[in-house]
C-alpha cells in the first residue's frame, strides 16, 4: 500500500501566521530583502559584516537561513506587450513595441532568468521551553521550601499531598529533550499555543531588528503567504508559471 503524501509533510497546521509541526514545535518565517554588497564602499562592507556578526553572536536560539532560486516565467508579460502592439495607433510606436518584445524573447531564450528569495525560519519548541520553565519554577519553589524547613528545624520532613484512598496519582511526565521532542507526535493545548506564539513573535522581532541593523528589511509571513510558500515548494513548475490555487477562507486563520 502506497504511503500518502501527508505522511512526508511535517506540518500539522498553519494558524495565525505560524506553522505548527507534528512534533509540537512552532515555526515563523521572515521574508528578507536582498542587498547588493559588491556596490557598497569598503567601509560600508566592513560595517555590514561587523553588524551581521554581532547579530549572529547575540542569538541564543537556532535559525535557518533559506535562499530559493526559481525561474521567472514572463509569458504573461509577453502577452501584455502583444496586446499593446495590436492597440497601438502610432505605427512608429508599434514598431518599437515589436522590437522590444523580440528583444525580451531573445533575452529569455539566451538564458534562464532566475528570481531569488531569502527567508529566515525561526523555531520555538513549547513542549521543551514551557515545560522547562515550569520545571525550573518548581525546583526554585522546592529549594525555597527546603530552606524554610532548615530554619524551622524541619530538616528531613516532607509534606505529602493529600490523596483519596485507593486513588493512585499518575506520575508527572518528564520534560522531553530537544532531540526527543523532534521525534514525537504531539498536540499543543490552546494555552501552550498562545504562549508559544507570543514567545515566537518576540524571537521574530528580535531577528528582524538584528537584520535591520545590517541594512536588510524583514517582514513576517501571514497564514495565506505561508500556505502559498509551502505549496510552491511542492509544486515548483506551477509556481514558476504564476499559478497558485484558491485558498478557502475557512482554513486561513
Amino acid at each position: 500500500m502506497a504511503t500518502p503524501t501527508q505522511e512526508f509533510i511535517q506540518i500539522e497546521q498553519i494558524r495565525e501566521g505560524t506553522a505548527v509541526m507534528k512534533d509540537g514545535s512552532m515555526k515563523g518565517v521572515l521574508a528578507v530583502s536582498s542587498l547588493n554588497f559588491a556596490l557598497k564602499a569598503e567601509e560600508e562592507q566592513e560595517a555590514i559584516i561587523y553588524n551581521f556578526q554581532n547579530f549572529l553572536n547575540s542569538l541564543d536560539f537556532s535559525c535557518q537561513i533559506l535562499a530559493t532560486s526559481r525561474k521567472v516565467n514572463i509569458t504573461g508579460y509577453i502577452e501584455k506587450i502583444k496586446e499593446l502592439e495590436a492597440k497601438q495607433p502610432n505605427e512608429l510606436l508599434r514598431m518599437q513595441t515589436v522590437d522590444y518584445r523580440k528583444f525580451i524573447e531573445e533575452l529569455v531564450l539566451g538564458g534562464s532568468i532566475m528570481n531569488k528569495n531569502f527567508y529566515v525560519i525561526i523555531p520555538y519548541y513549547p513542549l521543551v521551553e514551557i515545560n522547562m520553565a515550569s520545571e525550573q519554577y518548581r525546583a526554585a519553589a522546592a529549594a525555597e521550601e527546603a530552606a524554610q524547613g532548615d530554619l524551622l528545624g524541619n530538616i528531613g520532613k516532607t509534606k505529602e499531598k493529600p490523596s483519596k484512598e485507593g486513588v493512585v496519582e499518575p506520575p508527572k511526565p518528564e520534560n522531553p529533550s530537544l532531540r526527543q521532542a523532534k521525534t514525537i507526535n504531539a498536540k499543543l493545548t490552546e494555552k501552550q499555543f498562545q504562549t508559544g506564539k507570543y514567545q515566537l513573535k518576540q524571537r521574530m522581532e528580535y531577528v528582524a531588528l538584528g537584520l535591520r541593523r545590517s541594512g536588510l528589511k524583514a517582514a513576517s509571513l501571514g497564514s495565506e503567504e505561508l500556505i502559498e510558500l509551502f505549496w510552491a515548494f511542492h509544486h515548483p513548475k506551477q509556481a514558476e508559471q504564476g499559478y497558485y490555487p484558491q485558498i478557502p477562507p475557512e482554513i486561513i486563520t
